[in-house]
């Protein structure tokens, strides 16, 4: 059903191994509709109505018979087994609260924490903004929303088929995105979830966008910065603003 990218088993910079996480029907993704030039535009986030398994998903982040539960140390966003579930815990209050704070710095601002393509290294940079949460542990389960988050925008990121104009207006919803997730669990696992279809629909109908002759406007750029800003200014933690959000760029 085009859900969920295929993510290439490989060691990132999260400590996290990534599983291939294909979706229903056993494909990458599927198909969207041709755009502007002919490219065929992947479905990255979720294209119909069907949802995924959430505990299959964070399954695939650990090794084989590790469990899910527990605490998960802020120097690594890997689930751990160690004594780590003694440490403090960063309530999912303190940790959206710490990506709000940072949800309004521009790209120069993060560069630190920007890798390539313009992905964001969570784990740095909610390190370096949360100075008061040293020694203290993850949930498990916020620890692998972050990661699946990551994951997802990685994939993004990396299609060579995005100009880096567009790759850097999707870039800066990571942190709203990632906020989604923490506050909605049913992010993943709902169906045609507001959030995730309006990523989805942004980064399929930005393949193939190419800059417009020099003195004449480009209202599709202007329209996704338009949202973004949307986004970046006026989300807190009210996630039906998305549903406006998409009903206006589908429209």
């Amino acid at each position: 059903d085009g859900v969920l990218p295929e993510f290439k088993v490989r060691q990132t910079n999260r400590s996290v191994q990534q599983s291939s996480v294909p979706s229903s029907n056993g494909t990458a993704f599927s198909p969207n509709s041709s755009i502007g030039s002919g490219v065929e535009a992947p479905e990255y986030a979720d294209a119909g109505n069907s949802g995924v398994n959430l505990d299959a998903l964070r399954q695939l982040l650990h090794p084989q018979g590790q469990p899910i539960q527990g605490n998960t140390p802020v120097s690594g966003l890997h689930a751990s087994s160690s004594s780590a579930s003694a440490a403090p815990v960063i309530s999912q209050n303190e940790l959206v609260a710490i990506l709000s704070r940072a949800q309004s710095l521009s790209l120069e601002q993060a560069g630190s924490f920007v890798g390539e393509n313009q992905a964001i290294d969570f784990a740095a940079l909610l390190r370096d903004q949360s100075a008061g949460a040293v020694g203290k542990a993850y949930e498990s389960l916020d620890a692998d929303m972050i990661n699946l988050v990551s994951m997802l925008f990685e994939f993004i990121l990396e299609d060579r088929q995005l100009q880096p104009e567009m790759k850097a207006i999707i870039s800066r919803l990571q942190i709203p995105i990632l906020k989604v997730a923490l506050i909605d669990d049913s992010f993943f696992n709902k169906g045609g979830h507001p959030a995730r279809k309006l990523l989805n629909e942004i980064a399929s109908s930005a393949i193939g966008w190419n800059a417009p002759r020099e003195g004449r406007r480009d209202r599709f750029k202007e329209k996704l910065e338009g949202i973004v800003e949307q986004i970046i200014n006026g989300f807190e933690q009210d996630v039906s603003m998305f549903d406006g959000l998409l009903s206006d760029f589908e429209s």
